[in-house]
């Protein structure tokens, strides 16, 4: 959509359990859109939410211990011929405990 007119795009969420060890899962997430835009310069707005990485979870506690999302994107001819944009973001997040 061009930027700013509102318009929604549809992803989807996939999610793969990759280890249970002891009581800690980690699990495998990746966002993809179902439609990208055809002009590469529509998907700008919407880079950062299309994130992939893992997240590991405490089974028995039930919570999440640790995060890390990325997302690593190139766009080619996004202002025309052999023009490129790269966004590219990690987050990590670790629960702390408490002293």
């Amino acid at each position: 959509p061009p930027q700013g007119t509102g318009e929604k795009l549809e992803s989807t969420q996939k999610y793969e359990c990759l280890e249970i060890k002891g009581n800690k899962a980690t699990i495998k997430l990746a966002t993809e859109l179902k439609n990208p835009p055809a002009a590469p310069a529509d998907l700008l707005p919407v880079l950062p939410f299309i994130v992939e990485g893992e997240v590991t979870i405490d089974l028995g506690k039930g919570v999440r211990v640790e995060s890390i999302l990325k997302t690593d994107k190139t766009l080619k001819d996004h202002q025309g011929e052999n023009s490129s944009y790269k966004f590219l973001s990690v987050f990590r997040e670790t629960l702390s405990e408490k002293p």
